[in-house]
């Protein structure tokens, strides 16, 4: 997500294709005389078994979110309401940073690419050779384009995610000590409850969406060679807390929080320089100025911030066939959640739980 955009870090869109393997022998089309029962794969069998059952506990699951949403669709009257329920709005401490931080946020994640590669290839943990040839063939010096161990690539995208957004909230807090209270660090108690009810929303539909969507465009993703590699316990530890904790946690951060915060921060302007002059402000006040006052309590104005911070995760995408899509109906789910909320937590919930199990089915279905 941070380095070179989604293809680093960006994890979600590993979510497996659950299709794989369907059908591992095809009757109609088998000779039942030259059929030799020996010669059929037995992983291939389980595999397929696996995957079915996986099929059928997706749909069940998207039935049960559709009939959720109907009843209380039913009980208030309107969609929009019925959507309120399921995520109650919170007082919230008005952003105090634009879009602008999330451009810092980038170009700190491909500065400590760049530092993080040159250590190894100091210390001749990679050959600074072929890194070198990687670079000039890509172009770039991405993840995927650099000849790292598969354990490698995981631990790197966790330390520069890490350091990312470690520094990227210093520099904040340095300048408005209140930023982490009002970009949502500080979880609430039904943080956990809200995000694994919207995980049930959200994920069934947006991995069926991907499923069909991948008979269209096939799903492509540069990573997911690098992740059939692993073998090792270590390996995968590392890639399920890089992959499933801290991935989530930097993405939730950057898109909701920053990108999606400060477009709302952009949008309230008028609204806060108005509660400044009521408040006894001077009239001549530096947009910089408005920026940095603390509004409380404070709601967003319109949903346009949700629309263009999830256009711009979906485009992050590009290059995995048609997974932008159902990218984009994930993030217009998490935005609202984050809108309603103001707190990362209930999308970094929902957003582990996707990775996890992707992660999971993708391991599975390599061996």
């Amino acid at each position: 997500m941070l380095i070179g955009s989604e293809k680093i870090v960006g994890l979600e869109s590993i979510e497996s294709d659950a299709t794989t393997s369907s059908a591992a022998v095809n009757p109609a089309t088998v000779d039942s005389a030259s059929f030799d029962p020996a010669s059929v794969d037995p992983a291939s069998v389980d595999s397929a078994s696996v995957f079915g059952l996986a099929d059928g506990i997706l749909v069940a699951l998207f039935v049960i979110a559709v009939t959720l949403v109907w009843r209380r669709w039913k009980q208030t009257g309107s969609f929009a309401s019925a959507l309120k329920t399921l995520a109650p709005s919170r007082p919230r401490i008005a952003p105090m940073w634009t879009p602008l931080e999330a451009l810092m946020s980038l170009f700190l994640a491909m500065l400590f690419t760049g530092v993080v590669v040159q250590f190894w290839v100091a210390t001749r943990v990679v050959d600074g050779r072929a890194v070198e040839q990687a670079m000039v063939a890509s172009g770039n010096i991405s993840e995927f384009a650099l000849p790292l161990h598969p354990v490698m690539s995981v631990a790197m995208q966790g330390i520069v995610l890490l350091m990312t957004v470690a520094l990227v909230n210093a520099a904040l807090v340095l300048r408005q000590p209140k930023t982490l209270l009002a970009i949502g660090w500080f979880p609430k108690g039904s943080d956990l409850k809200l995000g694994l009810l919207w995980s049930l929303l959200l994920l069934p539909l947006v991995l069926i969406m991907m499923t069909l969507l991948s008979l269209w465009v096939p799903y492509e993703h540069n990573d997911l060679e690098s992740f059939t590699k692993l073998r090792d316990p270590v390996g995968i530890t590392l890639a399920f807390i890089s992959i499933g904790l801290i991935t989530p946690v930097g993405e939730e951060f950057l898109y909701r929080g920053l990108i999606q915060g400060g477009f709302e921060c952009l949008g309230s302007l008028r609204q806060r320089y108005l509660r400044h002059l009521a408040d006894g402000g001077v009239k001549h006040v530096a947009m910089r100025g408005l920026v940095r006052v603390v509004d409380f309590p404070w709601r967003p104005q319109g949903y346009w911030p949700i629309v263009f911070s999830s256009a711009i995760f979906a485009a992050m995408h590009w290059g995995q066939g048609a997974a932008p899509i159902a990218l984009f109906v994930l993030a217009l789910g998490l935005g609202y959640l984050y809108r309603q909320t103001g707190s990362l937590w209930p999308g970094i919930v929902v957003h582990a739980v996707l990775n996890s199990s992707s992660l999971t089915f993708t391991l599975y279905n390599a061996g």
